[in-house]
């Protein structure tokens, strides 16, 4: 997964569009820790086992997580 994060910020950092990242997954959508991925923020990540993402799965962090989603447009 990490390797495929790093390619999708490598591959849109050429095009000028943005990957934003939530740090902490569902908890970090919640809370609002949504920030655009740099080349920087992904450079050493591919050699890193599993994900940098991470999840929280109650029903009350994820539909606040909705309503900070929407918050963002």
């Amino acid at each position: 997964m990490n390797t495929a994060i790093r390619a999708a910020v490598k591959a849109e950092n050429h095009s000028g569009a943005d990957i934003m990242g939530i740090r902490s997954c569902y908890q970090g959508l919640v809370n609002g820790m949504i920030h655009p991925l740099t080349l920087a923020d992904v450079e050493h990540i591919s050699n890193k086992a599993g994900t940098i993402l991470q999840e929280f799965m109650e029903d009350a962090g994820r539909r606040k997580a909705v309503q900070s989603y929407g918050n963002l447009a």
